[in-house]
């Protein structure tokens, strides 16, 4: 699992290593979650990564509709209960599993989560949740701790409160 500050630096890293999902937020700078996505579609290694959108509240209601024209698997608009991530998560990989969703490669059933959360009821609530399902989380406070940890023991999905 890796992090990325926009979306520019998700396609480099996402040509780089094997990731089994995207989240990505739809407002960054240089390239918005939008063009991400469309590139990742557009690309013979990257289009069959289930790509999920999990995105502020403030987003016009017209954004959801856009987002999930090019591909999109799953746009979640935050907040959400901390109950309904690993769920609405899972829902993906079952979707994949299912044949609802096109993806050549196995979903990971079990998977090594980073959640990167400032405030720290939210992820004690996230990591509560996500291991209640059986994932192993590892939980970060900062960006820099986050990295930290990933470099040490890489993770297969990366929730991040940017």
């Amino acid at each position: 699992v890796e992090t990325a500050a926009n979306g520019m630096e998700a396609l480099e890293k996402l040509h780089t290593e094997g990731f089994d999902m995207i989240v990505s937020d739809i407002l960054m700078p240089v390239m918005d979650g939008f063009q991400l996505c469309k590139e990742c579609k557009e690309d013979e290694k990257l289009k069959d990564i289930p790509f999920v959108f999990f995105t502020a509240e403030y987003i016009e209601e017209g954004d959801e509709n856009l987002a999930l024209r090019p591909g999109v698997d799953k746009f979640i608009r935050k907040p959400i209960e901390a109950d309904e991530f690993p769920k609405l998560i899972q829902g993906v990989f079952r979707g994949v599993e299912e044949g609802k969703i096109d993806q050549k490669k196995p979903a990971a059933v079990r998977m090594k989560i980073l959640i990167v959360e400032d405030n720290e009821d939210s992820r004690n609530l996230l990591v509560k949740q996500l291991r209640a399902y059986g994932h192993e989380v590892m939980p970060a406070t900062n960006g820099a701790e986050a990295l930290e940890q990933a470099l040490a023991q890489p993770p297969d999905i990366i929730v991040s409160a940017i």
